[in-house]
């Protein structure tokens, strides 16, 4: 296990790759050569996952349970499983519920015949991954910061369904204080010298979007938000700039 307690499913949580297993498994097996050598590597560390959940390993239980679920199988029992854990204090649990109402799950990966299993809820997400935060978790910021930026800066077309402000509301006055102090915090963390080697490169890895989020908030002029401020976006903006050439790769 690495960074929070995961390993299969951080590139999941992280956002940086949005394959599923299912879909990689109809990727393999049209002959798409890169999906089949990364379900290969996924078959085998799933592989030993269940080997260590077998073994009694909690932590390879919790992630088992949400790859399950993320996979559409057992859907009840393996949420029932993560719920019980997350109420027990398990950072992890907490994590991967809120991914999980973040992204909801659906039953079938072909996109006319889906059927929803668990919904996208982004108010129950968020409630998950500030637990998870709390229990100090660095990933579940990344999720709980994208919310903040899609649902204030509201970057839907207006030409289609507003998902985002279907399974939160409308933003108003308190989202964008309670964003824009979010989104500091965060940065705040590259100053936390309590933070150890693998949780620093995290957040130095991702100032720059963060600031970038804070600058989009700053700007939006929407009639409600309280924080419209076209200096400290700029501001921003030029310290993303920043933090790009300092961290960026």
């Amino acid at each position: 296990m690495n960074i929070d307690g995961t390993s299969i499913l951080s590139s999941w949580i992280c956002g940086e790759d949005e394959v599923g297993n299912a879909v990689l498994t109809k990727l393999a097996e049209s002959g798409n050569e890169e999906a089949k050598n990364k379900l290969v590597a996924f078959e085998a560390e799933f592989s030993k996952l269940k080997e260590e959940a077998t073994a009694g390993d909690e932590e390879a239980k919790i992630e088992l349970a949400a790859l399950n679920v993320e996979n559409a199988e057992n859907v009840t029992e393996n949420l029932a499983f993560l719920e019980q854990a997350a109420q027990k204090g398990d950072v992890a649990a907490n994590l991967f519920l809120g991914v999980i109402y973040s992204e909801g799950v659906v039953e079938n990966v072909d996109t006319q015949n889906q059927k929803a299993l668990i919904l996208m809820d982004w108010k129950k997400s968020d409630s998950y991954l500030e637990k998870a935060i709390g229990l100090g978790s660095i990933l579940a910021y990344s999720v709980r910061g994208m919310h903040t930026f899609l649902h204030c800066c509201c970057l839907c077309s207006q030409d289609e369904e507003n998902d985002f402000e279907k399974t939160m509301g409308a933003p108003v006055a308190q989202d964008f204080l309670d964003g824009e102090k979010f989104l500091l915090e965060f940065i705040a963390l590259k100053d936390d010298k309590a933070l150890d080697e693998e949780k620093r490169a995290y957040v130095n890895g991702h100032l720059e979007m963060f600031a970038s989020w804070l600058s989009a908030l700053y700007e939006c002029e929407d009639p409600v938000s309280p924080i419209y401020n076209q200096d400290k976006a700029l501001e921003w903006t030029k310290k993303q700039k920043e933090f790009k050439k300092e961290f960026g790769d």
